[in-house]
């Protein structure tokens, strides 16, 4: 932990000095390769160990394996759920931190990239470590396909005995299954409910829907559920959803 912490502290400085003079950053790589970084550009650094992710809570995290073709595992909770049942944080999409207010004005993030998955705006990646991330939208189409999962809309408690709907998703081969619970989104200070009930919505790393030929779109794909119902289908980025994160595929 102290060597964590010296480095950490040297980290910060050189960032710190770098704003002001120019400074480059080498990391080199076990393949052999490496990657340069412009430090003025720099906004923060994170370090993070790889292994069990920790929820609020205290609980362990479990990355579920509902024994999907592409190997996929699925956390059992949403970034920043306490439990369960809990919905967790709301992101904007391409954004690692969450907001007050969610609003086009205050909605700063712009990329002609078609896919976060695995960058530096992906929030999973950047608040997990390397290992995790936000499913993309084949992945959730994966998670869709009935040949693969069932999906049960149930009301489920959580600690305090408050009544939760949403829906269990359970692999159809080894028995195994996730619960993600119902969703509202964020628009301006505000969690607004979707018309119906047992409905929800999850960000996907990769943009599309309305204006997906346009320079910029200004939707992105989600993973989304009606009453036992899931599918594919965009979303403004500029609101809050929650997300659910994945670990890369199995080898």
């Amino acid at each position: 932990m102290k060597r964590i912490t010296l480095l950490l502290t040297a980290l910060f400085t050189l960032i710190a000095v770098a704003q002001k003079n120019s400074f480059r950053m080498d990391v080199f790589l076990n393949d052999g390769t490496k990657r340069s970084y412009d430090m003025s550009s720099v906004k923060y650094v994170t370090i993070q160990e790889i292994g069990d992710k920790i929820a609020p809570n205290g609980d362990t995290i479990r990355m579920v394996d509902l024994n999907l073709p592409s190997g996929t595992l699925w956390a059992d909770r949403n970034i920043g759920a306490k439990n369960l049942t809990d919905v967790g944080i709301y992101y904007s999409w391409g954004e690692i931190l969450p907001k007050t207010e969610y609003t086009l004005k205050n909605y700063d993030f712009k990329t002609k990239l078609w896919n976060i998955n695995d960058t530096q705006n992906d929030a999973v990646r950047m608040t997990w470590g390397y290992d995790y991330s936000l499913p993309d939208s084949t992945q959730c189409a994966e998670l869709c396909d009935t040949r693969f999962t069932q999906w049960k809309a149930v009301t489920m408690k959580d600690p305090k005995g408050k009544l939760i709907r949403g829906h269990i998703v359970k692999s159809k081969t080894n028995n195994d299954s996730i619960f993600l619970p119902e969703t509202g989104y964020k628009s301006g200070t505000t969690i607004n409910s979707f018309p119906s009930e047992y409905s929800g919505r999850y960000w996907s790393a990769t943009r599309g829907g309305r204006g997906a030929h346009a320079q910029q779109a200004t939707d992105s794909w989600t993973l989304s559920f009606l009453k036992n119902n899931p599918y594919v289908h965009f979303w403004r980025q500029d609101h809050g959803l929650p997300i659910r994160p994945t670990l890369k595929k199995k080898q």
